[in-house]
């Protein structure tokens, strides 16, 4: 990674990423006191702020609702990477194997989004595994032994013998957006997931979106997206995954937008947010600064199915139709593009920018917020878990891959020399760095 232009603001863990194998078996005893020492360390300061914030201490109970205050973002950083890590010590290999390769977790969850068993009892309420398999229309026994295995990953609890209830974790899967995630996550995800590596060899060092894991896996000749563009319901169910990827994720918040860059800075100029869905970062860039003016441009599907602009900001913020492969209409002092690049190759993605050019003036800014890989071990690991998954799903899905820095900027060097790379921008938390990039053309 270049230092020159990489410029994350993490604060890392207090304890080296995981030792190489061959000096395990030397000093392992006193790596697992270690890692206790932190634990108990920063449980400590954790325990502590959340007293101090009056807010309760996490729990299963699904009663109990806890936001993690931003001062223990670095404790929890450390204790979730320590604990994974004694876990993992603390097992032998074959067993971390079968568990790091578990494809059961999945048909449990299946199973719950298929019968809607999370709808079936009510938040505070039990039922015997007779009735819940009377309420869902799934046989007692298979029911029983599901629904104990995915006691095991928290999902549903039995109190007493014989007796469901709920815990956290299955309450939040009876939200609209979180089932939503649920359903497209086993029945469209995970059986493209298990045809990625088909993908690869059938079509080796392809850029097309329609050569993907997905397309094998059911069978479709179009990209996914022609397919979401074409099937209302299966777009909605889309939607609503993302949204309750982010809305419960407090890494996606747009707020770390508005941490990324100086937009006080652009004083009244205008944006214009690519790909911007239904204007919502729009939105709430404008209502946070007063004189920024906005414009959010998408699809015509995806304008029209848009809620009207909030009046407090509907003089300075616009919702405009267009296709971000075609020649960019609107002059602007910067274009923001959010989770728009990963889920294009380079191919593509390239052609994107190259449609951009026609309006730019030297000095105009290109604003990126996506992921951008880290190097392994340079941030939290539980945190890299998350973001080697969704390089994976892009894949899957859309023959893409997330990008790591060197990535980046040869991206913009490949769509046009004059895009002068500038820096990357992490904020502490945030599951997405700022990309910027400036145009050195002529004015």
């Amino acid at each position: 990674m270049c230092a020159a232009f990489w410029s994350p603001s993490w604060d890392l863990p207090r304890f080296p990423p995981l030792l190489k194998p061959q000096f395990q078996s030397t000093i392992a005893h006193s790596r697992i006191i270690e890692l206790a020492h932190l634990i108990s360390e920063n449980t400590s300061t954790i325990e502590n702020a959340l007293v101090a914030h009056k807010l309760p201490t996490p729990s299963f109970d699904p009663a109990v609702s806890v936001t993690f205050p931003a001062d223990i973002t670095v404790a929890r950083d450390i204790v979730l990477d320590a604990t994974q890590e004694l876990h993992d010590l603390l097992i032998p290999p074959m067993n971390l194997i079968q568990r790091k390769a578990s494809y059961n977790k999945l048909a449990c969850m299946k199973a719950i989004s298929r019968y809607s068993i999370q709808n079936c009892l009510d938040v505070g309420e039990t039922k015997t595994y007779a009735e819940l398999a009377t309420a869902c229309g799934l046989s007692e026994r298979p029911l029983k032994h599901l629904l104990r295995h995915a006691m095991t990953m928290r999902i549903f609890a039995e109190p007493r013998k014989g007796v469901v209830a709920h815990t956290a974790v299955s309450q939040l899967m009876r939200n609209h957006d979180c089932k939503a995630w649920l359903e497209l996550g086993t029945e469209d995800l995970w059986p493209s997931s298990v045809k990625l590596v088909d993908a690869l060899g059938k079509w080796p060092d392809s850029e097309e979106p329609n050569h993907t894991g997905w397309n094998i896996a059911h069978n479709a000749p179009e990209p996914l997206y022609e397919r979401l563009a074409a099937d209302p319901k299966m777009a909605a169910r889309m939607g609503a995954s993302m949204s309750a990827t982010i809305t419960n994720n407090p890494a996606f918040d747009p707020v770390h937008l508005q941490r990324s860059f100086d937009w006080e800075a652009l004083g009244s100029s205008l944006v214009v947010d690519v790909g911007g869905s239904h204007g919502t970062v729009a939105i709430s860039l404008a209502e946070k600064y007063k004189n920024l003016r906005l414009i959010s441009q998408d699809l015509v599907s995806t304008i029209d199915s848009a809620a009207p602009v909030p009046g407090d900001v509907a003089d300075r913020v616009q919702l405009m139709t267009h296709d971000f492969f075609t020649p960019q209409p609107v002059e602007a002092e910067a274009y923001l593009f959010r989770q728009v690049f990963h889920n294009h190759s380079d191919k593509y993605a390239a052609l994107i920018l190259k449609a951009l050019i026609p309006p730019l003036k030297r000095g105009v800014r290109i604003l990126v917020q996506d992921a951008c890989l880290p190097d392994p071990g340079t941030i939290p690991g539980w945190r890299e878990i998350d973001i080697r998954d969704m390089d994976l799903l892009v894949k899957t899905s859309f023959n893409a891959w997330e990008r790591d820095a060197d990535e980046w900027r040869e991206l913009f060097a490949k769509a046009d020399s004059r895009f002068e790379f500038v820096r990357i921008t992490q904020p502490q938390g945030s599951a997405l760095a700022l990309i910027e990039a400036r145009w050195t053309g002529e004015a």
